[in-house]
């Protein structure tokens, strides 16, 4: 597909990123400093995409002392079961212990602290859970409630089902690499708009682990090896709460990104380390309009 490419003056050198390039058209590139983003640049489709099928996100809170967070873990592993390539499924776990307490490492020689800020905060985005297991569906709020958060797990998959053919005005593409000898995960994220979106748009991207053997309360005891810890939140590369698009997203925009971590830490299994890249609003329009996950490997 043909591209045409907008380049700020001085960082023409981008250039080499793409092919089948046409002139500048003015300056839409920005080299954020912003810690995990590497690129931030902008192009546009001569020809607009048609829009992909909508894929919905699972934002699953827990925690490993939580007498009946196990069954939250079994209802996301049947919602994406049932719905293959359709769904996204990440588990977080809040830092703040004043908040949730449960979330604390049990004190076994395999266990794992899975606690991050970017869950807390994200926690605390939409006003504080009341208890464990509950969950975000695409981070929209389904009346009669006045939060997003969503309990129990047997209402879940009818939540997912409520907005899995719902329009997505947005199409991503990722592509990923790996460097064992640095550690580094590298991560290329381009946004396709397919429609025009007034309202201001968000990114978020997450690194998540999945199938972590690690203890949990399941079924009145300690399961000192439990593996059925679903992409745990490891680690954003942008904003906890996500990142302002500041390119246009009008029909035919394609914003370009390439997050990046080096030296990641050990313990991660980059074998099962996933990347999770999505699209969003923010306030009381805060839904999650587009989300993508691919292995790192």
């Amino acid at each position: 597909m043909k591209k045409i490419y907008l380049f700020s003056l001085g960082l023409l050198t981008v250039a080499s990123i793409f092919s089948q390039c046409t002139p500048e058209k003015g300056p839409k590139i920005d080299l954020v400093k912003q810690s995990g983003i590497a690129l931030d640049s902008y192009y546009v489709d001569a020809i607009p995409q048609s829009a992909e099928p909508k894929r919905v996100l699972i934002e699953e809170f827990s925690g490993v002392r939580c007498t009946n967070c196990w069954t939250g873990h079994e209802a996301t592993e049947i919602i994406l079961q049932n719905h293959p390539n359709r769904t996204v499924g990440v588990t977080l776990h809040v830092a703040d212990e004043n908040i949730e307490p449960l979330t604390h490492p049990y004190n076994f020689a395999n266990a794992q602290n899975f606690q991050t800020v970017e869950s807390t905060d994200i926690d605390k985005l939409f006003g504080t859970y009341s208890g464990m297991p509950t969950a975000l569906i695409d981070r929209h709020t389904f009346p009669p409630a006045t939060k997003a958060f969503q309990s129990p797990p047997a209402v879940w998959e009818g939540l997912v089902n409520n907005v899995l053919n719902n329009a997505t005005p947005v199409n991503i593409t990722m592509s990923n690499s790996w460097n064992p000898s640095t550690r580094s995960i590298k991560s290329r994220i381009e946004l396709h708009f397919t429609a025009d979106i007034t309202d201001a748009q968000y990114i978020s991207f997450m690194i998540v682990e999945n199938d972590i053997i690690n203890p949990q309360y399941v079924s009145n005891k300690i399961d000192t090896f439990y593996a059925k810890h679903h992409n745990i939140l490891r680690k954003m590369l942008t904003n906890s709460t996500g990142t302002l698009i500041t390119h246009e997203t009008k029909k035919g925009s394609v914003p370009v990104y390439v997050f990046q971590m080096d030296n990641i830490p050990t313990l991660w299994n980059a074998d099962h380390i996933n990347l999770v890249a999505f699209v969003h609003g923010s306030g009381d329009k805060a839904d999650v309009v587009q989300v993508i996950e691919k292995p790192l490997k």
